[in-house]
């Protein structure tokens, strides 16, 4: 048993993933700080979220999401210059 929380994870999960998601993955966790599980829980939140987004804005999230993977990001000074 371990620590107590307010979020139990009773569940385990064996998946396959590509050496290219599996970067991604570590990408993600490392400049965020957070571990495997915790990326991979606000990924499905954010399925959640565009199945509960009208058509328009889960279009929009699509297009974000490609472009993300497409390496076409923005820092933040450049967005805000």
């Amino acid at each position: 048993m371990g620590r107590p929380t307010d979020n139990p994870r009773p569940y385990s999960l064996t998946i396959r993933i590509s050496e290219a998601d599996k970067r991604i993955l570590e990408k993600y966790c490392a400049r965020t700080g957070v571990n495997r599980t915790e990326a991979i829980s606000r990924g499905i939140g954010m399925l959640k979220a565009e199945d509960a987004a009208t058509p328009d804005e889960a279009e929009v999230i699509r297009e974000a999401r490609q472009e993300i993977e497409r390496g076409e990001l923005f820092s933040h000074e450049e967005v805000w210059a």
